[in-house]
């Protein structure tokens, strides 16, 4: 088997985008004859002060940007947007997170161009034919925690000091379970989870926490407590000064759980973190 050379890229053309497809202090765990295969973007290390001669020592040298996208079979690149396409090589393979069915641009580029998407948000673990655990759940818990807490930073505000606050969050996969760390860490003790599973089939469940089912009837959603009646959904969440939106959506056919005509059913000041947007 052919391995092919695979650029790293460490730069994003997306605002406010830091995030790199390997930690430098990781590269040991990878095979030597991997390893060599791995062509760093320039100043790759440097965020975490590696400098580039002790980078290109530990794989198979450096190249700059364009010339990675430009030169070769595949790139390693987590968030492109289309004009990193546009500058990859005609049927080469970008690896990455390319949500086709969201960012349709991304995708036609990609035909276009008879490129080959991989997709990370496409990997899970497989057994016996069924789709099990997403091999990257921990970046999908991250993606909750971090909206969380950048959230909270920027209107400044803390489940410590402060009024007291109630928190409603929608689902309980990875990115919901991330959300409701960083929440709980931040001293929100007020916290209602609503998931499509009933209550008592929900796997490991945090402490503390209130459980409820959704679902949804005539296009409207409807949540469901203990005490086995349904009720809108938006009537618990104009009672709610935090909303975390987690769930994983169907693109075709989408719950709503709040219209542009609702939002005034909503408390004041009411913080909207939509991590799934």
């Amino acid at each position: 088997m052919t391995l092919l050379q695979t650029g790293v890229v460490g730069t994003s053309n997306k605002e406010n985008e830091h995030r790199v497809p390997i930690h430098p202090c990781h590269l040991d765990r990878i095979p030597t004859e991997l390893r060599d295969h791995l062509v760093f973007e320039r100043g790759y290390g440097a965020p975490f002060g590696v400098a580039d001669d002790d980078l290109a020592a530990a794989c198979g040298g450096l190249a700059d940007r364009d010339t990675l996208l430009a030169d070769f079979e595949l790139v390693l690149l987590p968030k492109p947007l289309a004009m990193d396409l546009r500058l990859l090589r005609e049927g080469s393979i970008m690896w990455s997170w390319p949500h086709c069915v969201q960012q349709r641009e991304i995708t036609q580029v990609a035909i276009d161009r008879r490129q080959t998407l991989l997709a990370f948000e496409a990997m899970f673990r497989w057994r016996q034919g069924r789709k099990g655990l997403h091999i990257l759940y921990k970046n999908n818990e991250l993606a909750g925690y971090c909206s969380v807490l950048h959230a909270l930073e920027l209107v400044g505000r803390d489940g410590y000091y402060g009024p007291r606050q109630s928190v409603a969050v929608l689902s309980f996969g990875s990115v919901a379970r991330g959300a409701v760390y960083a929440l709980r860490g931040r001293g929100f003790s007020d916290l209602r989870i609503y998931t499509q599973r009933p209550s008592h089939l929900v796997a490991d469940q945090v402490p503390g926490c209130t459980y409820l089912q959704m679902g949804r009837e005539d296009g409207s959603v409807w949540a469901q407590g203990s005490d086995g009646r349904r009720r809108p959904l938006l009537d618990d969440l104009a009672g709610v000064d935090v909303i975390v939106n987690g769930i994983l959506q169907d693109t075709d056919d989408p719950l709503m759980f709040l219209t542009e005509n609702e939002l005034d059913r909503l408390r004041p000041g009411t913080l909207i973190v939509d991590v799934s947007c």
